[in-house]
């Protein structure tokens, strides 16, 4: 068995949860024994109990250590990789700062799902330097190989996956008076790309009586334009994220044509497809990608094209339910978990 020690973020976090920790008991049947070190703070965490009552003189030294504490909880895992064969690192320690990844035991297996250089306030600085010390950058999309081949050794591209056995079609309740329902699942940091196409969703909810659009997200949107009744929100919980998805009859993925958005891994656009929930995207960086791959849904760009494709899924049932089969089909030849778990394995391998 080959020893790895995988150094994660958080213990919620997307990048976590589906880029390593669904993979560690599969590898497994690879030869390969992954030990997880998750720091006991999320890198992303707040500064707690500040709200706004602390003297400006001292938000820095608070800041910096805040910091400090939160670099303190990687000694686990950084002595943790000492006493494995393998290191895989996913993102930074510190969102926007080098710290001690040099620290880390080689071979070094760099693994990331988002445009992490763009982090102020010297993410640059820290990625390529952690990529210069990399034996293997694993990214995400196309988008995030391009950045890392110039500063890397080796980049292999593996999307992130989906664990079809979980995130799995599920026959919906068929009362006549059931709403047509949009759907939008996230965290609360993304929730402006919904609130930006608020506009268009209010406009198609009023046209249409019997809809409504479900959020599932760690924090509400905070809507202006479409009624309270037409809102539906549920507060994220894994436990209850696939009965989520399995409700609904179009999933709403918009996202702003930047550079951070670009390196975004269409993650929540993969879940409702593998739910054979048919999609509607803004046709940006890898959600281009996987529209191209097959007809699973709808581009929209323009206030315009989102009023235009969700009267269509509305008015198709019949192409919308085909789009959503065809959704599955492509999530199960490209992005199940069975499949990125041998990419994976095959990293681990070609470094011993």
């Amino acid at each position: 068995m080959i020893p790895v020690a995988a150094i994660t973020s958080g213990n919620h976090l997307p990048s976590t949860r589906f880029r390593i920790r669904q993979h560690i008991p599969f590898l497994n049947a690879f030869g390969i024994k992954v030990k997880e070190f998750c720091p006991r703070i999320n890198k992303y965490a707040p500064i707690p109990f500040l709200n706004g009552r602390v003297n400006h003189r001292y938000i820095l030294p608070i800041y910096a250590a805040w910091m400090g504490t939160k670099l303190m909880t990687r000694i686990p895992g950084i002595w943790g990789s000492h006493t494995r064969r393998l290191t895989w690192l996913s993102r930074e320690f510190l969102p926007g700062y080098p710290t001690a990844e040099g620290w880390l035991k080689k071979p070094l297996v760099f693994d990331v799902d988002d445009a992490i250089w763009l982090t102020t306030p010297f993410g640059e600085r820290a990625v390529r330097r952690i990529a210069g010390m990399s034996d293997v950058i694993i990214a995400g999309n196309n988008n995030i190989a391009n950045w890392f081949t110039p500063w890397s050794r080796k980049v292999c591209i593996i999307p992130t996956a989906i664990d079809s056995t979980h995130f799995k079609p599920c026959r919906k309740t068929a009362a006549i008076d059931r709403p047509f329902t949009i759907g939008w699942t996230g965290s609360s940091a993304t929730l402006p790309f919904l609130e930006a196409i608020e506009r268009p969703l209010a406009r198609f909810l009023n046209d249409f009586k019997n809809t409504k659009i479900s959020i599932m997200a760690d924090g509400k949107p905070a809507f202006q334009h479409i009624p309270p009744g037409k809102v539906f929100y549920q507060k994220w919980s894994p436990q209850t994220e696939s009965s989520f998805l399995c409700d609904l009859d179009v999933g709403l993925m918009p996202i702003p044509d930047t550079s951070w958005a670009r390196g975004k891994c269409a993650y929540k656009m993969l879940l409702y497809m593998a739910t054979e929930v048919p999609v509607i995207v803004s046709p940006v960086g890898m959600n281009r990608e996987v529209l191209n791959l097959g007809n699973v849904g709808l581009p929209a760009g323009t206030a315009d094209e989102w009023i235009q494709a969700l009267h269509f899924i509305y008015q198709n049932r019949e192409k919308a339910t085909a789009m959503g089969k065809a959704a599955r089909r492509i999530i199960m030849n490209y992005f199940d978990r069975s499949i990125i778990t041998r990419k994976i394995a095959d990293v681990f391998h070609d470094l011993t």
